[in-house]
């Protein structure tokens, strides 16, 4: 009997990470999951905006602390040793060979799209010609970007 049993992912891949989507939603979500001991994997931020690994780190503390949220230190300092940081345009192809790299020991990755519409298919069409579909999932957050419904 063939049974389809998803695989556990093995890193997660957050493409516009330093989007207000990521400062309002996914930041305190990543807390509330290492709080929960539910997040296990490195969490490899993609963006367009020339930032280090500590700059992201600075603003998601920053996001936490603007929030309701109450940040403990120990929580927040083990989530953030899980962030790193690829800098790119989706469209370059380089930007994929420099994730490429950073999932070398990754099999299992979930791509989070937190970008607009109109990229999604040309980001899965690159992360496919870098060859880094095979045993990945992609999970899109389709929101209308520059409308604030309510």
């Amino acid at each position: 009997m063939n049974h389809l049993s998803p695989c556990a992912a093995d890193s997660l891949v957050i493409f516009g990470i330093t989007g207000d989507l990521a400062k309002k939603m996914t930041f305190q979500a990543l807390y509330q999951l290492e709080l929960a001991g539910e997040l296990n994997v490195p969490i490899i931020g993609v963006a367009e905006e020339d930032w280090s690994v500590d700059h992201l780190r600075s603003s998601v503390l920053a996001a936490l602390k603007s929030g309701d949220e109450v940040v403990d230190k120990g929580i927040f300092d083990r989530l953030a040793k899980r962030f790193r940081y690829v800098q790119g345009d989706f469209n370059n192809p380089a930007t994929y060979q420099a994730l490429a790299k950073d999932l070398q020991r990754s099999s299992h990755s979930l791509y989070y799209l937190e970008i607009p519409p109109g990229l999604f298919a040309p980001v899965v069409a690159s992360l496919d010609e870098a060859d880094l579909l095979q045993g990945a999932r992609v999970m899109i957050e389709k929101r209308h970007f520059g409308f604030n419904g309510g």
